[in-house]
């Protein structure tokens, strides 16, 4: 799903598909839902690029990591980071399985799935920190040994729905598309007054690729939300 809709989008803006022209005339209802639709897009995906998520959204993941083994007392003992995963998709909703191939390569793989310690169960692992927000996972057993993508993680990911964070990322976006828009009706209504409008400048007006750039206000108000990687797997 977007972070808007055009129904959003129309009723925010009071426009509709004969405010702007395609080809010297006034777009056709399909041409429009075509034009925001792309525009959507763009600002999800430059969102979602600033921000260093795949999608703020509820969704669920598949994730491997590599386990690091013992690199603690020069590999007789472990470290604590030896001992944690962080899953790349923050904020976590809920992680539902994790694994471990412990097959030999080459050879097929043996996931043996690692338990959640619990009420009913001592387990092998636990999840720190808060569902909704940052989360990770602390072996204190059968800590994953080294290897290449050998640790499986299924997970949640993103914010739930009608949560203050998503609500506040949907305005963010729906901003971002009435501004684009807002900019694009004031381009056609500059070059209508100073020629009469041709194929030519009607196309310049709506062939820009919407939703790429991000305005300064959009960049403040999205930091809280920027997920910042150290290096390929760790996140802080």
């Amino acid at each position: 799903m977007s972070y808007t809709t055009q129904t959003e989008v129309e009723a925010y803006t009071s426009f509709g598909y004969t405010d702007f022209k395609q080809a010297g005339r006034a777009m056709t209802q399909q041409e429009w839902a075509a034009y925001l639709t792309q525009v959507i897009n763009g600002v999800d995906q430059a969102i979602n690029r600033f921000c260093g998520v795949q999608s703020f959204e509820e969704h669920e993941v598949t994730e491997y990591h590599d386990g690091r083994g013992m690199t603690g007392d020069r590999g007789r003992s472990y470290k604590e980071s030896d001992r944690t995963i962080l899953p790349i998709q923050q904020p976590v909703i809920e992680i539902t399985e994790v694994a471990e191939d412990i097959g030999q390569k080459p050879g097929l793989p043996n996931w043996q799935v690692r338990h959640l310690r619990s009420e009913l169960d001592t387990g092998d692992y636990e999840i720190m920190g808060v569902a909704g927000h940052f989360q990770y996972i602390r072996f204190f057993q059968k800590v994953p040994r080294k290897g290449n993508a050998n640790v499986r993680i299924l997970y949640t990911a993103g914010y739930p729905d009608n949560s203050p964070e998503l609500d506040d990322i949907r305005l963010i976006a729906l901003e971002m598309v009435a501004n684009h828009l807002f900019s694009k009706k004031k381009d056609q209504e500059s070059i209508a007054a100073r020629m009469t409008p041709t194929r030519d400048a009607a196309e310049m007006i709506m062939s820009h690729r919407p939703g790429t750039k991000m305005d300064d206000d959009s960049k403040e108000r999205l930091l809280q939300y920027r997920r910042n990687r150290l290096g390929m797997k760790a996140w802080r």
